[in-house]
C-alpha cells in the first residue's frame, strides 16, 4: 500500500500543477481569491453533505439501543436496499456540491469560474489523498493491491480536476445566459450519477460479493466520459471572458 499511496500523492500533485499551469495561460486575474472561494465553498458543501448523508443512519439509530446495534442494522439496510441508499448518497453529493458551486460562481466574474472549480477540485483531491495516507505506514505492493485498484488511483485526481473546473464554467455560463436552472440540473444529475454509482459499487463489492474489477470499470468508464465532456465544454468555451452577468 505504500506504493499506492505514494503514486496517488504524486499523480495528485502533478494534476494540480498541470491544471494550474493550463488555466494560467488564459485566466490570470483574481486567481488567489477565486481559488479561496472555491476551497471554502467546497469545504462547506462537504460539511453539509456529510450531515445529510447520515440521515438513514440517524433514522436507524433512533430505534436501536446502541451505536453498534445501529451500525449492524444500517449494514443490513444497505444489503437490502443498495440502490436506494446509493442513490440517496449520490443525490446529496450532487445537490450540495453543485448547489454550492452555483452560488460560488453566480456573483463572480466569468473568468473566476475555472479557478473556483479548481478550488473545488483541490479539496476533492486532498480528501482522496488524505484517505490513502494510512497506506504509507503499511506494507504491500502494487501487485498485491491489483491492477484494477490502480485505475481509480490514476483517474481520481484528473477526474476531479476536469469535472469541477468544467462544471463551474458550465454553471456560470448558465447564469450568464439566463439558463441557470437547466445547467444546474444537468450538473446535478451528472454529479449525482457519478457519486451514486461509486457508492453502489462500494456497497456491492464490500457487502454483496460483487466483482471488484467489474466495479472499477463500471465506475470509471462513464465517470471519465462525463468529466471529458465538461472539460471539452471548458476548452471550447471561447467567449468566457466576454460573458457578463
Amino acid at each position: 500500500m505504500v506504493f499506492v499511496s505514494l503514486l496517488s500523492i504524486t499523480i495528485s500533485a502533478a494534476v494540480l500543477l498541470l491544471g494550474a499551469g493550463l488555466l494560467l495561460k488564459k485566466f490570470r486575474h483574481g486567481v488567489v481569491l477565486a481559488v479561496a472561494i472555491g476551497i471554502g465553498a467546497m469545504a462547506l458543501a462537504l460539511l453539509i453533505q456529510s450531515v445529510f448523508q447520515e440521515i438513514p443512519f440517524i433514522l436507524v439509530f433512533e430505534s436501536a439501543k446502541s451505536i453498534s446495534s445501529a451500525s449492524l442494522r444500517y449494514v443490513a439496510l444497505q444489503k437490502e436496499y443498495p440502490v436506494e441508499i446509493a442513490a440517496f448518497l449520490g443525490i446529496m453529493a450532487g445537490l450540495w456540491q453543485e448547489g454550492m458551486k452555483l452560488f460560488a460562481v453566480k456573483y463572480r466574474k466569468a473568468q473566476d469560474a475555472p479557478w473556483i472549480g479548481f478550488g473545488f477540485a483541490a479539496v476533492d483531491i486532498a480528501v482522496f489523498v488524505f484517505g490513502l495516507l494510512p497506506g504509507l505506514s503499511s506494507s504491500g505492493s502494487a501487485a498485491a493491491v491489483g491492477a484494477f485498484l490502480l485505475i481509480g488511483i490514476v483517474l481520481q485526481a484528473p477526474f476531479s480536476m476536469m469535472f469541477h473546473t468544467g462544471t463551474a464554467v458550465f454553471l456560470k455560463d448558465g447564469v450568464a445566459r439566463k439558463k441557470a436552472p437547466r445547467n444546474f440540473f444537468v450538473a446535478f444529475l451528472a454529479h449525482s450519477y457519478v457519486d451514486g454509482m461509486l457508492d453502489y459499487v462500494t456497497i456491492a463489492t464490500v457487502l454483496l460479493g460483487f466483482s471488484y474489477a467489474a466495479g472499477e470499470l463500471i465506475v470509471w468508464i462513464p465517470s471519465t466520459a462525463i468529466a471529458l465532456i465538461f472539460l471539452a465544454y471548458l476548452v471550447r468555451h471561447k467567449d468566457l471572458e466576454a460573458v457578463h452577468d
